[in-house]
């Protein structure tokens, strides 16, 4: 994954489905700021994804508050962060 983020045409990517991969917080960060036509993610069940962001994203603003979201819970202590 972090590999397919560094390419050059994500700037048109409008949909991800991501369901039940092992992608990490850094990399899901990462591919949301290179692809900002992106206007549905899907994280279910992404294990190492922490709780309360495993779900659906639709629209734009949704998908930055998950940004939003994921960069908060990187600056959290691991101990703290629940990847079941």
């Amino acid at each position: 994954m972090a590999a397919f983020g560094q390419g050059s045409s994500l700037a048109a990517l409008r949909s991800l489905n991501l369901t039940g991969t092992k992608v990490t917080v850094s990399t899901v960060s990462a591919l949301i700021i290179s692809c900002p036509a992106l206007s549905y993610l899907n994280l279910s069940s992404c294990r190492y994804l922490p709780r309360g962001m495993k779900k659906v994203y639709r629209g734009q603003d949704d998908i930055r508050q998950c940004l939003s979201k994921l960069l908060a819970s990187a600056d959290e202590p691991a101990a703290a962060q629940d990847t079941s």
